[in-house]
């Protein structure tokens, strides 16, 4: 599941905060996913925070974008 995002300057952006940076143009470079297809065994979850409302988004893996 998509949680966040991260922008090409490389910000952390929750799911509610990004559609107002792709308003503005902007596109992703990564995706924050919560799952983690290689390891089901993980219970590693990564925690940032979203560089617009401070909300902690919690992932497993980046996927990068083309």
């Amino acid at each position: 599941m998509k949680v966040g995002y991260v922008d090409t300057e490389e910000a952390i952006l929750c799911s509610e905060c990004w559609p107002d940076r792709l308003s503005s143009g902007a596109r992703p470079a990564q995706l924050l996913d919560s799952d983690d297809d290689l390891d089901t065994e993980n219970n590693f979850w990564i925690v940032d925070n979203c560089a617009d409302c401070n909300h902690e988004v919690q992932y497993r893996s980046i996927k990068m974008l083309d």
